[in-house]
């Protein structure tokens, strides 16, 4: 039986339902790169790509051209979020958990990359609410995301669980008041997940 005082369990996406990272390193390793120079000219278009605001081609193509590699864009475009793939342990949880209570996805994604990785995928159905950064405008760790996926559970910060790999994304909820799980080794997290959801700690 779940936990009464957990009304809903709130995923991200990518690092906690989809593996980003060993796609990426193998993209570095061919050009030689660290995950420093990517983040680099990567990080100067992510917040407008998150809100909508650019299309996944054009961030590949920016972010390709301030590395020096214009005309490789479309490799990289590959892997966002073509290479991207689930964390089985992440999506055993959700099959059992579905029947169980509110399930919802809150991620910072690009127009349009959530339905092109569920088309590969087929991860949304599980979920009663989706909250799409670039959909909504707001990112994580804006506060103001938090409230509007809580408005749309019906629910109140503190009767949700959320799940997040990001430190930053996990300390404003906490700050509103979520109960949090900071996901790092897939397995030994969901492991800590189900004893929160079934009331063992």
């Amino acid at each position: 039986m779940i936990n009464k005082r957990i009304k809903a369990v709130v995923f991200d996406v990518g690092g906690v339902i989809t593996e980003w990272r060993k796609p990426m390193n193998d993209f570095f390793q061919q050009y030689g790169l660290e995950e420093k120079d990517w983040l680099a000219p990567a990080m100067i278009d992510e917040p407008a790509g998150n809100r909508g605001e650019i299309s996944m081609d054009e961030y590949c193509r920016r972010t390709m051209r301030r590395l020096g590699k214009p005309n490789d864009w479309k490799k990289v475009r590959q892997i966002f979020p073509g290479g991207f793939t689930l964390i089985e342990s992440t999506i055993e949880l959700l099959v059992e958990l579905k029947p169980l209570i509110p399930l919802a996805m809150l991620t910072n994604a690009m127009r349009g990359s959530v339905q092109e990785l569920d088309k590969k995928l087929n991860f949304k159905h599980y979920f009663q609410v989706i909250v799409d950064s670039s959909e909504v405008g707001m990112v994580k760790p804006e506060q103001e995301i938090f409230q509007y996926v809580c408005r749309q559970l019906n629910l109140e910060p503190n009767q949700c669980l959320f799940i997040d790999d990001e430190k930053p994304n996990i300390e404003m909820a906490e700050k509103l008041g979520f109960k949090t799980i900071h996901f790092k080794e897939p397995k030994e997290s969901v492991k800590l997940i189900r004893k929160i959801l079934y009331g063992k700690i």
